[in-house]
């Protein structure tokens, strides 16, 4: 495997936080995965008594209330993350340092060294495009654009930053 790393870094620190941070990243998720739940309640109890009138609503609560609930959880799983509230690009130490925290709201500080380091931009699908950030060991963490307060231009920042260290693996193209 042809090795990729640059040799000479500039000499700084590079902090990119979400732009919108007035609620956390973990209230974010909590509050798409509510408003998700509500919309989908609606859908599935407009169907259910237009198709066989508000009886059947009635009848059909539990199932109706369980396809909300999976589905609201599935749309907001997807749309989650690793739930990233900053990225430190450290060119000093050579390392990349992400603040992100579990859905339990216990926070996970990881530092992934330049060296093995690579990352892509996955786009397309129905999910928002992400930035994957794969570390040499341990899991992935991926950043979904647009969602819980990553603004595209700070996605761009990012992948300014991370550009710096090693080009964008394109997994599309590989040979």
């Amino acid at each position: 495997m042809e090795e990729k790393q640059r040799k000479e870094y500039p000499n700084k620190v590079i902090t990119i936080c979400r732009s919108k941070h007035e609620i956390s990243v973990l209230g974010r998720f909590y509050i798409a995965f509510g408003l998700s739940f509500a919309g989908f309640m609606v859908m599935a109890a407009l169907i259910v008594m237009f198709s066989d009138g508000m009886k059947a609503l009635n009848d059909h609560f539990p199932f109706v209330l369980g396809m909300g609930f999976a589905m609201s959880l599935l749309f907001s799983l997807g749309h989650k993350g690793s739930l990233v509230e900053t990225v430190c690009v450290d060119y000093i130490k050579q390392e990349i340092r992400v603040l992100r925290y579990d859905l339990l709201s216990h926070q996970h500080n990881a530092a992934i060294p330049f060296k093995g380091f690579s990352w892509d931009v996955m786009s397309g699908g129905r999910f928002p495009a992400r930035i994957r950030l794969f570390p040499l060991e341990g899991k992935r963490i991926v950043i979904c654009k647009g969602e819980l307060g990553w603004t595209f231009e700070d996605c761009q920042k990012l992948e300014s930053a991370l550009s710096e260290i090693v080009d964008k693996d394109d997994w599309l193209n590989k040979k």
